[in-house]
């Protein structure tokens, strides 16, 4: 549930977040 919200609050999809590990 809050990983929706946090999803659409984000600029940035958070589900894929290769550019940022990298």
């Amino acid at each position: 549930m809050a990983d929706e919200g946090i999803e659409l609050r984000s600029p940035f999809p958070v589900v894929p977040p290769l550019k940022d590990s990298k």
